[in-house]
């Protein structure tokens, strides 16, 4: 399967066949539930979810568990050892850490030893699992801390089979030299996603027209003529600030156990937190006035004088700098990332000249 992508790009990924879906379907099933019935031995027995839950998924994704050049077991090095390393082509591709069920992986700990395993031994790729919650993530990427190196999660319930299937696939043996094509591929689908969400005319205009003819015509006459689109542009507003807000990975399976609270967990800081401390930074350092506008888009502000944007649209998520300056903060993660740096080499040239 060839996917392209706006700019040219393509990128090649061998899709499973049906008999191959069909045979990981029918695993994860039986899998899902030895987890609910066997619960209590899965939460004190690792080993027990090794042998009986993830090597029968490997065995069925195409690994040869027995087979030293496709799965090494327990592989040595200073930072300590993974539960298993994937092979591929003669070069370990994955590292496999597996906790016990009673482990929330979304907790640092194993997502953070399993990084530690692999970018030890440069394996770019590392899975941190309690045999029902997977984690598949970057073992590096610079600018970006563990948590904005998740690749995917998922369950494996009863609820998440499909789910788990299309998430498996990725790391299946005969497609896993594929993986470096996923991976640019979620890269560019993420950055395109990115930049839709934080520049969303695109989509309240495709929103508007889809639910324009479901409606008379009354909203297209005077004085309505304009409520329709100010109703979707609102209501988008709402739905995207919500979204905007910091989450924490979190397990609940399909029976209520696990998750919950996960305080403590792998969390990101707020693209507010981001923001709102570049903007402070910047006003510190003399960079950052008042009266300063700066773009962040062909029809959008980072920070002004007034929380609106260029065609008087009003920020999305809006905050208030120490200097009275708003700035917007409704920005994916990366996309705060982005931003902050603007901020920071805002007036750095001038700034270095007054000192």
């Amino acid at each position: 399967m060839s996917v392209a992508l706006t700019g040219g790009k393509r990128y090649i990924l061998t899709p499973m066949d049906a008999t191959a879906i069909s045979r990981l379907t029918e695993t994860l099933e039986k899998v899902a539930e030895k987890l609910q019935r066997h619960r209590d031995l899965y939460v004190r027995n690792e080993a027990a979810v090794r042998q009986q839950v993830i090597d029968p998924i490997l065995r069925t994704l195409g690994w040869d568990t027995e087979d030293p050049n496709a799965v090494v077991p327990e592989g040595r090095s200073d930072v300590g050892s993974p539960d298993y390393t994937l092979m591929s082509g003669g070069r370990p591709i994955l590292t496999i850490e597996v906790k016990n069920l009673g482990s929330d992986v979304a907790q640092p700990g194993a997502l953070e030893q399993a990084h530690r395993y692999a970018s030890a031994k440069g394996i770019p790729l590392c899975v941190a699992t309690n045999g029902q919650m997977w984690l598949l993530a970057r073992s590096f990427q610079e600018g970006t801390d563990l948590r904005g190196r998740i690749l995917w999660q998922t369950l494996v319930s009863d609820q998440t089979i499909r789910d788990a299937v299309r998430r498996f696939s990725f790391i299946e043996y005969s497609r896993v030299r594929d993986i470096d094509q996923f991976v640019k591929l979620q890269d560019e689908v993420a950055e395109k996603w990115d930049e839709l969400i934080e520049e969303p005319t695109d989509l309240i205009g495709s929103l508007v027209d889809l639910l324009r003819p479901r409606l008379d015509d009354m909203a297209t006459r005077s004085p309505y003529e304009g409520f329709l689109e100010d109703f979707v542009d609102q209501r988008v507003r709402e739905i995207l600030c919500a979204q905007s807000r910091p989450t924490a990975l979190s397990q609940t399976d399909a029976d209520g156990h696990g998750g919950g609270d996960v305080s403590g967990g792998i969390r990101a800081g707020s693209a507010a937190d981001i923001l709102l401390a570049a903007g402070e930074r910047a006003i510190r350092e003399g960079r950052l006035a008042s009266s300063d506008r700066i773009e962040s888009g062909p029809a959008r502000y980072l920070v002004s004088p007034e929380p609106v944007h260029k065609h008087a649209r009003p920020f999305f998520s809006q905050r208030q700098l120490s200097n009275g300056l708003f700035i917007e903060t409704h920005f994916s993660l990366s996309g705060a990332r982005r931003q902050a740096e603007l901020l920071d080499r805002h007036k750095v040239e001038s700034g270095r000249r007054r000192r």
